[in-house]
């Protein structure tokens, strides 16, 4: 009787030890199971994580390529920009243009070929800037404020006008006041001021 119940124990025994068994192997698969889909997540996770910083790298690109240098966002808006009502290519109804219409939108574009050197001469004034440009021949005397020390009318300038219509473009001003360069986009020029739409600036003929 002793010699069955001990071999009933001892069967007992041997059956929790293969059951332990395989309950190890299985906890075992198991971790190895979920190890694997963690691992992947966290390497998905990491890609999300470098997304926003691609992205923002392509719109910094973007950013960069819409600012572009002045010139060119200066050709853009000035090729955008209407023809003055009832300018018709013709200097004569060009000269209808009012200030009121120019500032309302600044928008207004006039006869690019009316901006030539002969049309220019004289002297003339943005009363808003206090700039004054004074033009005699092939030389330019001007007063801008902005220029500080540097500010001398009583010294003659060189000064060019540059055709850009080929481009569909307004005409630059360029005045060359030392080793300074300073332009302006004429957008159009009537009988008593001629105007830039870009920097929103009109110059009246004084008497």
């Amino acid at each position: 009787m002793k010699e069955k119940l001990t071999l009933v124990l001892l069967s007992a025994m041997a059956a929790a030890l293969l059951a332990g068994c395989g309950a190890g192997n299985a906890g075992s698969s198991a971790a190895q199971s979920t190890a694997g889909p963690v691992s992947s997540a966290a390497v998905s996770a990491g890609a999300v994580s470098a997304a926003p910083a691609a992205s923002q790298t392509a719109g910094d690109e973007t950013a960069q390529a819409a600012s572009g240098p002045e010139e060119e966002k200066t050709d853009a808006a000035e090729s955008a920009a209407p023809a003055a009502s009832g300018t018709g290519g013709s200097s004569a109804d060009a000269s209808l243009v009012t200030p009121a219409e120019i500032t309302k939108s600044w928008s207004v574009r006039g006869d690019y070929s009316a901006i030539t050197r002969e049309a220019l001469q004289g002297t003339w004034k943005d009363p808003n800037s206090g700039e004054t440009l004074r033009f005699d021949g092939e030389t330019c005397f001007c007063d801008l404020p902005w220029m500080g020390e540097d500010n001398d009318p009583a010294v003659g300038c060189s000064w060019t006008i540059t055709d850009r219509s080929a481009a569909g473009c307004c005409p630059r001003l360029d005045i060359q006041i030392g080793e300074t360069d300073v332009a302006y986009y004429v957008s159009g020029v009537s009988g008593g001021c001629f105007w830039c739409n870009t920097q929103q600036q009109i110059f009246y003929k004084q008497a």
